[in-house]
């Protein structure tokens, strides 16, 4: 099969036994997979989960029940893929998996009947054009930009703070913003009203979050550097833990 430039499907999921039996099924229709193993080696792994979303022409993530879910990986991919006008498969394993809220409206897919879903998901992909297809979802949650920050002691995460690491972040600010709790609706709007600048998004996805914390600065900073090591950003981790 002649390779365009772009896979097939990126396929992941918390149950790697699944994710790798789906992946065998699928190339042996002949369709080309980016998994795990073609990330390339010494990349952040957040980078390479990027590459895959962007490169493929839908996203396949298997689902699993809450008490074998590991992070909040899966869900992070799903909202890329919505970010870059992907076609999103979410797969339930098993009778007791879970989907997200945010993707319950979609249309998902049953892993019970394992090659009758691979034969799904190829009328799927043959259905696309190169490169995926563009669709779009309803945002539901407004973020607030227009409001003045309030007068409050933010402790150590200072405005000249915030924007260094907004200026730092680049693309993983979705990764972190998941783990930092802002809702998938909420980051559409940011991606919406930034379109043109990636670190004013960055910032104000920040800003959103460290004014919508109650907990006190010290524990808004063991927060932040949790997500930061969660999303693959030890770097900025690192740097945040000098901030006193």
């Amino acid at each position: 099969m002649a390779f365009d430039g772009y896979y097939d499907f990126y396929i992941t999921s918390d149950d790697y036994d699944w994710e790798t039996r789906i992946l065998r099924k699928l190339e042996a229709k002949g369709l080309r997979g980016y998994h795990r193993n073609t990330f390339t080696l010494g990349s952040l792994k957040s980078s390479s989960r990027l590459n895959g979303i962007k490169n493929s022409k839908v996203t396949i993530i298997g689902f699993v029940p809450l008490s074998k879910t590991k992070s909040s990986v899966d869900k992070y991919l799903a909202s890329l893929s919505f970010e870059f006008k992907g076609e999103l498969i979410c797969v339930q394993i098993t009778e007791d998996s879970v989907i997200p809220d945010e993707y319950a409206g979609l249309v998902h897919y049953h892993g019970s009947d394992e090659e009758g879903l691979c034969c799904r998901i190829e009328e799927v992909i043959k259905s696309l054009p190169s490169g995926g297809d563009n669709f779009s979802m309803e945002t539901r949650d407004v973020v607030d930009s227009s409001r003045p920050q309030p007068l409050e002691d933010f402790g150590p995460l200072t405005d000249l703070r915030i924007a260094e690491l907004a200026r730092e972040l680049g693309n993983d600010w979705s990764m972190l913003a998941t783990y930092l709790g802002i809702s998938l609706a909420q980051q559409q709007d940011l991606r919406r009203d930034h379109q043109i600048c990636s670190r004013e998004r960055n910032q104000e996805m920040l800003v959103l979050w460290r004014k919508r914390d109650s907990c006190s600065p010290s524990e808004k900073l063991r927060t932040l550097m949790t997500a930061l090591e969660k999303s693959d950003r030890t770097d900025l981790k690192d740097i945040v833990s000098l901030w006193q």
